[in-house]
């Protein structure tokens, strides 16, 4: 079990409790919110993703096997994308979705699977993409250099 530090703000656990929350340090496994003692917070809905990252408004982002998809802090879809996206999730402080995926594409006669890193604004609109798949011959050269 891996822990991911962060540290929210007042708004995340607003919409889950009548009293404001003073800030504080907080954990997140998978989509569960954990405070310094270990006591779940909060459960973010994810509807099928297993990876949740929250923004400052107290909505959030959870990903999985079959998309992203961005909540209200009510709990409400505000949009979703379909894709194959996994092990990571990150909102940057300008507010972009930073995802890892992965693509199918044909090598050397047979079908692989490829990671891509990919950066989303907060309304899914794909700002930047990076494909494995399209560097192999720079990330060959990495690894057989002498």
């Amino acid at each position: 079990m891996r822990f991911i530090f962060l540290s929210l703000f007042t708004l995340l656990c607003q919409a889950a409790s009548s009293e404001p929350l003073k800030s504080q340090t907080l954990f997140i496994i998978g989509c569960e919110i954990l405070d310094s003692t270990l006591k779940t917070v909060r459960v973010l809905p994810s509807r099928g993703g297993y990876l949740c990252w929250p923004f400052r408004d107290g909505s959030w982002v959870s990903v999985g096997a079959k998309g992203i998809i961005r909540w209200s802090p009510e709990g409400e879809k505000i949009w979703e994308l379909a894709g194959e996206y996994h092990h990571q999730v990150r909102v940057d402080e300008d507010e972009n979705i930073l995802v890892l995926g992965r693509e199918w594409q044909e090598y050397r006669k047979k079908i692989l699977r490829f990671d891509t890193i990919e950066k989303y604004n907060s309304n899914g609109k794909l700002i930047a993409q990076f494909k494995i798949s399209e560097h192999l011959q720079e990330l060959s050269a990495l690894f057989n250099s002498e």
